[in-house]
């Protein structure tokens, strides 16, 4: 793996709050772990659904100071409100990973 690509996961493909990990399945451990995922019901039966992918180029898009390498207080007030102000310049390997739900 490039040393620039790591592994993301979140609840969706366009909030990872999981990551850099070195391996996929640690992202999606660390995600099902965190409770980063969501849930659906398939056949009667509840799931978690964890979505990932291979990423490089972290940065920030912010009002306040445009796009930067690191995260300002105005993108992570961006990320405290659960809507990521980060992006990636590359994404390859996407995907899901589903398992039941835990009680």
């Amino acid at each position: 793996m490039d040393s620039d690509w790591g592994w993301w996961a979140g609840r969706d493909e366009e909030l990872f709050t999981v990551g850099p990990c070195p391996t996929k399945e640690e992202a999606i451990k660390e995600a099902f772990d965190s409770g980063s995922y969501y849930e659906i019901e398939i056949d009667g039966v509840w799931h978690e659904v964890v979505h990932y992918a291979e990423c490089c180029g972290l940065y920030f898009d912010c009002d306040e100071c445009g796009i930067v390498p690191e995260a300002c207080d105005g993108c992570k007030a961006y990320l405290s409100d659960d809507e990521s102000a980060s992006r990636f310049s590359d994404c390859r390997n996407w995907g899901i990973r589903a398992r039941k739900a835990v009680d």
